[in-house]
């Protein structure tokens, strides 16, 4: 049949008798449908709403509502709705209220697929989520206790589930002044939506202090959200700090579901004008003018990772990163970090503002480029590796240093202990310092001792010691905490000489890049850098520099020391504050004192032809042994406490 035939037998079949019947047929059956609706909608309502109360009642829930009316033939209005808790659950506050709640009956879907609802309207309402100490306002029982969840109910394709959920949201959802209220046991947490309009695929929408537009797809989750700031000030909050930003677009271009509740997702956006304050990140707040991203991430009920080839540009830097994070088999981490060869001077310039503060102004000619690597398997952690290199050809150079002037090492300067915010005591590093030992006057004992203990390495490596980062990361992993940083000597006198204490993700950072300058540079040397460190550390309660320690313990000068006594004294480097139980009850050296039977045991293993046991018998001064343990304890115990340093 040709579409000339096919026209003609339509024509036949729909005659205009037969459409004026049809027509005649569906406009009855509407209006009695109609009629119907509107001499039994009182009832139809009151019966749903008192079956849905009922329901609700059996898992605990309390459903209120004051007034019910009609707007036009299909809409019901309900004012004054309240959702929560049963009274008798105590002062929980409710998890819903609204003055309006409206919605109007979709008359074909409901006739043709069951009850549905179409322009959806919520006005002057407010969601609480309260959790604090167990206690939550959203946590009902089922109307069967025994009910058995099934196992594979619990792993749900969350986009099936959001695909779900949208598609319950009516086609047309309008929302005007709506809070949303989180309670933990510490902080709430704020919302103030002023509108919402969501129509088809359209969204606009207000929330303080963003206006939100955009398109999202209903069947593939796809489409795109942009996001606009009206007040400069403006900031959303987060645990122990706050973040806000200028304006933001990301787009979801592909969402791809697989086997075994497998999802790919393919999204670039872009963020202008961000600030972050949070004390984990940096002491003060961070502004970065533009950071952009094109990133593929997948998922399953085991497994979140971010492709390796996601991209991202952070001013004029660019670089890529993924990770992979796998906790159904046992837990399994790797991230990979890297920045192509790049111009060095877009990278202090692209750096974000008040994260820095030292290396803010440094300057740089040439090329750079840089490799992290981190792979962990939680069991198997002996095949833990950890990789970071940080490369610049012949050209790099710095041409203008920041405030982190290499010069200051190279003199005399003054300098002030910090403990926390508190300043525990300023002194002068360089020869007016009369406790101040020169490199050649400290015993080699104690040049051995603390290389030992804390960077065997020093003298050959470039501030950088890939081994100690994978002994910590491993060491962390075991004791469930933050216990081991493997700094170098290098990096632990840039903390003290140009850091705070403060351990934030921005100190450390800026650490790593000073480190990497001054040792690249060849700015300092090694031997003025350990000359330096041993006499700016502390080395017990209120004691700093080598000249100190070794007359505060044993009334000797630095190149008087033993070998048993530089042991000791470079025990004493990662916990300063703990000395007083480093000595048994006669004073000697405490063979509980593992930090220093540990070192001990390393000499007598390596050097066993130089040294012998006897070699590591110490005792201290006893006007030492006084003030650990005499009268003065409690003093020293108040100007000590706290301040191990575990970098």
């Amino acid at each position: 049949m040709n579409s000339r035939e096919f026209l003609q037998r339509i024509t036949q079949v729909f005659t205009p008798k037969r459409i004026k019947i049809l027509s005649f047929s569906v406009i009855g059956f509407f209006t009695l449908f109609a009629g119907v609706w509107m001499l039994g909608r009182n009832a139809i309502v009151d019966w749903g709403l008192k079956k849905a109360q009922s329901k609700l009642a059996n898992k605990g829930i309390e459903f209120k509502i004051k007034e019910t009316s009609f707007d036009g033939i299909f809409g019901i209005r309900l004012g004054h709705v309240y959702l929560g808790a049963n009274s008798t659950n105590g002062t929980l506050p409710p998890l819903f209220v609204a003055d309006t709640f409206g919605f109007s009956v979709d008359f074909w879907n409901t006739l043709w697929h069951g009850p549905s609802i179409q322009n959806l309207k919520l006005a002057r309402g407010e969601l609480n989520l309260f959790d604090s100490a167990g206690i939550r306002n959203f946590e009902f029982k089922s109307e069967d206790e025994e009910e058995v969840v099934n196992e594979s109910n619990e792993k749900t394709n969350i986009i099936k589930a959001a695909r779900k959920l949208l598609a319950q949201v009516p086609k047309n959802l309008l929302v005007r002044n709506f809070k949303i209220r989180v309670q933990d046991s510490a902080e709430i947490y704020k919302a103030d939506i002023q509108s919402i309009n969501f129509k088809g695929e359209n969204l606009t929408a207000k929330i303080e202090p963003y206006i939100i537009t955009g398109e999202l797809d209903r069947t593939d989750l796809t489409g795109n959200i942009e996001f606009n700031c009206t007040n400069p000030q403006g900031k959303i909050k987060l645990p122990g700090g706050y973040f806000g930003f200028g304006k933001a677009k990301f787009e979801i271009q592909d969402l791809i579901e697989g086997s075994n509740n497998e999802i790919e997702i393919v999204a670039d956006g872009n963020i202008e004008n961000l600030r972050l304050l949070h004390p984990r990140i940096s002491d003060t707040t961070v502004q970065l003018s533009k950071i952009a991203g094109n990133v593929k991430v997948k998922y399953n009920s085991g497994l979140l990772e971010l492709d390796s080839n996601s991209t991202f540009k952070l001013n004029a830097l660019n670089f890529t990163a993924g990770g992979h994070y796998e906790w159904d088999q046992g837990k399994t981490y790797w991230v990979n970090f890297k920045i192509p060869t790049s111009q060095g001077k877009n990278l202090f310039s692209s750096l974000p503002a008040g994260l820095f503060q030292n290396t803010s102004g440094i300057k740089t000619t040439g090329s750079f480029g840089y490799r992290f690597f981190v792979f962990l398997d939680g069991n198997k952690l002996e095949k833990t590796r950890f990789e970071s290199e940080l490369t610049g050809d012949k050209d790099f150079k710095v041409i203008q240093w920041g405030l982190a002037q290499p010069s200051k090492l190279n003199g005399s300067f003054s300098h002030t202990y910090f403990r926390g915010d508190n300043a525990i005591r300023t002194f002068i590093v360089g020869r007016s310092n009369p406790n101040y030992t020169n490199f050649n006057e400290i015993s080699p004992f104690v040049v051995r001792s603390v290389l030992r203990s804390e960077d065997p390495s020093f003298f050959y490596h470039k501030g950088f010691y890939t081994e100690a980062f994978r002994g910590a990361l491993i060491h962390n992993y075991r004791a469930k905490r933050f216990a081991r940083g493997g700094s170098t000597i290098s990096m632990q006198l840039i903390k003290n000489v140009y850091l705070r204490q403060h351990k934030t993700l921005a100190r450390k950072i800026e650490e790593i890049m000073l480190v990497w300058l001054i040792e690249r540079e060849k700015a300092v040397s090694k031997n003025r850098m350990m000359e330096v460190y041993l006499n700016l550390i502390e080395w017990g309660p209120n004691v700093f520099g080598i000249g100190e320690a070794s007359w505060f313990y044993f009334q000797k000068y630095p190149m008087q020391l033993s070998i048993g006594e530089s042991v000791y004294l470079a025990s004493l480097i990662p916990a300063p504050s703990k000395a007083r139980w480093s000595i048994d009850s006669s004073g000697a050296a405490s063979e509980r004192w593992s930090r220093f039977t540990v070192l001990r045991n390393r000499f007598l293993a390596v050097d066993s032809l130089e040294f012998d046991r006897d070699d590591f018998k110490v005792q201290l001064h006893p006007m030492a042994v006084e003030r650990l343990r005499g009268p003065q304890k409690r003093q020293i115990d108040a100007i000590s406490e706290g301040s191990e340093v575990l970098d």
